[in-house]
């Protein structure tokens, strides 16, 4: 049986990290060494993610097994505190490791074709806080798991031109936990007597995703690579359960998009090293906001709940060079700059992104 209560839940449910907009790195070892200059590389089955058209260049079966771990420690001082809080003034995200893999491989169909078949974990942070700390109402802890699986084909349609497709879904699941309050008179409280324990449980196991990859050899030195994804609209069924002293148990959707991104890249090769430059966006301005939705129509009094992200497109440049130091033996390195995707008045401890400068370095055998 559901219960109902007067719950103020309009600002708890942060935004999600899914792409570079966000302070998370990029996919894969070689492509973060690089600081994500790739999308003109073609000899990494990570195309598969970056441009499905550069697959066409692997004329050899390849297996592709790659794991990262991120941990994201931030650190947050409030301005003012109110006189009833009983928190404090610093919130520390201090979580367990978000494991990254990904699993590719690449194998060419006759003389100018090349398939592929993949799963690949995007870097997303996991956040972790003190329970009852200061963030309580946005954020005690977030733990997201998300996959990307399909299949590319990639075919060399010309001897100056490569072209590719991607098609597949989108695994998405949020555990989110968060506090709730009954507070909702004016002034504000945090008098701990109102909060009320929540938690937030949705997945999204199939939504449709796809993607276009374009290579150029404009000569032997001279290349270029361009990608497209379009945008994709998430709907995740699941509960939003609340505690004591006003106990809750909704069937609901949390509903956001995901942004359409366009790479570009040119790279300039020697036989024994390259250098790159790309070009990325990454259309965020389409997050306006994140619903959750009750599926019998009324929810806290409500047919939905929503948050007001007003998110802004993100751009970043990106630089990046691999060395053949020796037989089997690549040095790769990188640096990027990205412009933030969350505007500061929408801001919140689970969606921190400032514009950001970025070094990267890495060895591959």
């Amino acid at each position: 049986m559901v219960r109902r209560s007067p719950v103020s839940a309009a600002p708890l449910f942060a935004g999600r990290a899914f792409a570079a907009g966000y302070y998370v790195p990029d996919t894969g070892t070689v492509a973060r060494s690089r600081g994500g200059a790739v999308v003109a590389r073609g000899d990494d089955p990570l195309a598969i993610v970056y441009n499905p058209g550069a697959l066409s260049e692997q004329r050899r079966p390849q297996l592709l097994l790659d794991m990262s771990a991120l941990r994201l420690n931030l650190r947050f001082e409030r301005s003012g505190v109110p006189g009833d809080a009983e928190s404090g003034r610093v919130a520390e995200n201090d979580p367990p490791p978000q494991l990254m893999p990904a699993i590719v491989y690449t194998h060419p169909l006759g003389d100018r074709f090349t398939g592929a078949v993949g799963l690949v974990a995007p870097a997303g942070p996991r956040m972790k806080f003190a329970k009852g700390g200061p963030q309580r109402f946005t954020n005690d802890e977030l733990y997201l798991e998300e996959a990307t699986y399909g299949f590319a084909l990639a075919v060399r349609a010309h001897p100056l031109l490569s072209v590719g497709l991607y098609g597949g879904a989108l695994y998405t699941a949020v555990t989110h936990d968060f506090h709730a309050t009954l507070n909702g008179e004016a002034p504000p409280s945090e008098s701990p007597a109102n909060d009320l324990p929540a938690r937030l449980e949705v997945k999204a196991p199939f939504t449709l995703t796809a993607g276009a990859g374009v290579k150029v050899h404009l000569s032997p030195e001279m290349e270029m690579g361009f990608s497209y994804r379009p945008e994709a609209n998430l709907d995740a069924g699941g509960t939003l359960v609340t505690g004591e002293p006003s106990p809750t148990d909704e069937d609901v959707h949390f509903k956001f998009n995901l942004p359409a991104i366009w790479r570009a890249g040119a790279r300039y090769v020697q036989p024994s090293w390259d250098v790159e430059m790309d070009v990325v966006w990454e259309g965020w301005g389409s997050h306006k906001e994140e619903i959750v939705d009750a599926d019998d129509g009324n929810f806290a009094g409500t047919s939905e709940e929503a948050v007001v992200r007003d998110f802004r497109d993100a751009w970043s440049f990106r630089l990046g060079s691999t060395v053949q130091a020796a037989k089997g033996v690549q040095v790769h390195g990188g640096a990027y700059f990205e412009t933030g995707a969350v505007p500061t008045r929408t801001m919140d401890v689970s969606t921190y992104d400032p514009a950001k400068v970025g070094l990267a370095a890495g060895v591959s055998v």
